[in-house]
């Protein structure tokens, strides 16, 4: 792939939290290792898994995308903090006493997209306006490492406000959105093809279904052409 090393990196925010950002991220890795590229992938951030059950947290399942185990010491070096609370990272990481840095997340970013892989993807933690640290939300991450974004929505009511302003936030700060995936994270959200239709309306940004239950093998090429 004759492309800018910088178009090969990618970090994938979501309008919102638990719309399936890991599942999009999941896809185009794999779907990456097919095309026979070299893959990394880092969630600098995450909290609200089980220590017993890494494997099936974020972390673990990106490990397990990159053909890594994922519930070896490979997977939580995907992790520069991971926080057992289900709650934001910044209130996690008071509640155990964690001073976490701003600087030292976006170091420890840029360190694995150095790493020289064909592919490395980073995975946000949240919404696009979702805080990492006390000084720093996911928005301003992905500003200060200067790589394009896929936006990551679900189909419910309320999700084409929801979508279009974080769109919005990321465009105030120069971010490159190169995708909306619109991901079905249960069988309880809508169907993603109803609100790319619906989304079409309003933004030129392609969007790209990833439905419950199925591979997409279709729109994961596509997004990682597009990539």
């Amino acid at each position: 792939m004759n492309v800018p090393v910088r178009r090969r990196s990618v970090v994938v925010l979501g309008a919102g939290t638990e719309l399936g950002k890991t599942h999009v991220s999941c896809a185009l890795l794999r779907e990456a290792r097919a095309a026979g590229l070299s893959v990394r992938a880092l969630k600098p951030v995450m909290s609200g898994f089980s220590p017993d059950a890494f494997a099936e947290s974020d972390a673990g399942r990106l490990a397990a995308a990159c053909a890594l185990d994922p519930d070896g010491a490979e997977a939580r070096a995907i992790c520069r903090y991971a926080f057992e609370a289900p709650l934001a990272p910044n209130v996690a990481a008071r509640k155990d006493g964690v001073a976490m840095s701003a600087d030292d997340i976006v170091a420890f970013a840029r360190a694995g997209l150095a790493e020289g892989a064909d592919f490395t993807l980073l995975e946000g933690a949240g919404g696009v306006l979702s805080p990492i640290t006390d000084e720093m939300l996911n928005a301003d991450l992905a500003a200060r490492l200067g790589a394009p974004i896929v936006l990551v929505t679900a189909n419910y009511l309320g999700a084409v406000s929801h979508t279009l302003t974080a769109l919005e936030s990321c465009e105030r700060r120069g971010l490159e959105t190169i995708c909306i995936a619109i991901s079905q994270p249960s069988p309880d959200f809508g169907a993603p093809i109803e609100l790319a239709e619906e989304l079409r309306r309003w933004t030129r940004r392609p969007c790209l279904s990833f439905a419950h239950g199925e591979a997409g093998a279709a729109a994961e090429r596509q997004l990682l052409s597009l990539i």
